[in-house]
């Protein structure tokens, strides 16, 4: 008898055993904690007595540096005196409003040099747009839009405007038509860029200051930030008509079919359908105005030029030490340009 229950005993520990060692640990390993806090050992009164306390406090981890995302690959000076400003790029050359000393400067991106100066008005507001084989110069002072012959270098015509102080601002290319935001009419008008005829006046606000200003025209429409709605307004090419809001104010940035709001903190994207924010991407804080082209968007900060790419609607890359203060950025001939007007400067950079 005293044999048959040893016997049973050693079977019973055996089970036992085997069912200990197919069960997982109640008690997972302590996860090391040396990375989230930190420690220090301080004076401290308890219950009338001096004592020694150690005190630990939790430490973020610090995110990993982001990549520059680009490379300089030249800087192009603009003339002594130059106030380089707005800007617009294509493969052909690089376009460069100096409003202070009333010009339109052309860059050769083949040889990084300026191959032309075009007058215009001295003490100038406005922007540029390309389309048509010319240059379009929105102009304040002179109540109109420039054409330049982008083939010779030279300035064609100026389209008026029959109110005054109409206040044209941002300006546009899109359906073979130059697009206007005229500041002061809260209105964006159409002009023929065959005839150069203004063929429509299509109302985003009311009229008076603070009306519509940056403007940008596309595969998605037309779409111009007004000051005083607080919105960014589309309007649709094909029936010269507002289509939708979006209840957000910044300059929009378009890149086939993407449409984009640069915030002050954030670049944000917007589905041109529904007229809506889909999505914000955090940046530093934005100066200036930037760009969506090659993939990206591409905006200047007070950290450098941030870059987020428009696939992943992530931040990937911030070039760090942009001499001065950029004012506009601007995608061409596969490259991104940005102006620097306190060092009158052209900056040229490459995705990497």
């Amino acid at each position: 008898m005293l044999k048959l229950r040893v016997i049973t005993f050693a079977l019973a520990a055996a089970a036992i055993a085997v069912l200990q060692a197919s069960v997982p640990s109640a008690a997972p390993a302590r996860p090391s904690v040396s990375a989230k806090k930190r420690c220090r050992v301080v004076l401290k009164r308890v219950h009338g007595k001096k004592r020694r306390v150690r005190v630990c406090h939790k430490v973020k981890p610090k995110p990993k540096p982001l990549p520059p995302g680009a490379r300089l690959i030249a800087t192009i000076p603009l003339g002594t005196g130059a106030d380089p400003k707005e800007l617009a790029a294509d493969d052909g050359g690089v376009w460069v409003l100096d409003n202070y000393n009333g010009q339109v400067i052309r860059v050769d991106p083949t040889s990084n040099a300026v191959v032309a100066r075009v007058p215009t008005t001295a003490v100038d507001f406005g922007a540029l747009a390309l389309g048509a084989g010319a240059v379009w110069n929105s102009s304040f002072q002179a109540n109109g839009v420039r054409r330049i012959d982008a083939a010779s270098n030279q300035l064609n015509t100026t389209i008026p405007f029959a109110a005054t102080d109409s206040g044209p601002w941002g300006v546009g290319f899109a359906n073979g038509a130059v697009w206007v935001a005229m500041h002061h009419l809260g209105s964006v008008v159409r002009i023929d860029a065959a005839t150069n005829a203004i063929v429509a006046s299509i109302d985003v606000s009311p009229d008076g200051v603070d009306g519509p200003s940056e403007l940008a025209a596309g595969e998605t429409g037309v779409w111009t930030r007004v000051f005083k709605t607080a919105d960014v307004v589309h309007v649709d090419p094909s029936t010269n008509a507002v289509v939708g809001r979006v209840e957000e104010s910044g300059p929009p940035l378009l890149d086939g079919s993407y449409v984009w709001i640069q915030r002050p903190f954030s670049v944000d994207l917007v589905d041109p359908v529904a007229n809506k924010v889909v999505e914000k991407v955090a940046v530093p804080q934005t100066v200036g105005q930037g760009v969506a082209g090659l993939g990206s968007v591409w905006v200047p900060t007070k950290s450098g030029l941030a870059r987020v790419n428009e696939s992943s609607k992530k931040l990937v890359g911030l070039v760090k030490g942009v001499p001065g203060t950029p004012f506009m950025a601007a995608v061409g001939a596969g490259s991104i340009w940005l102006t620097i007007p306190d060092r009158g400067l052209l900056l040229r950079y490459a995705p990497s």
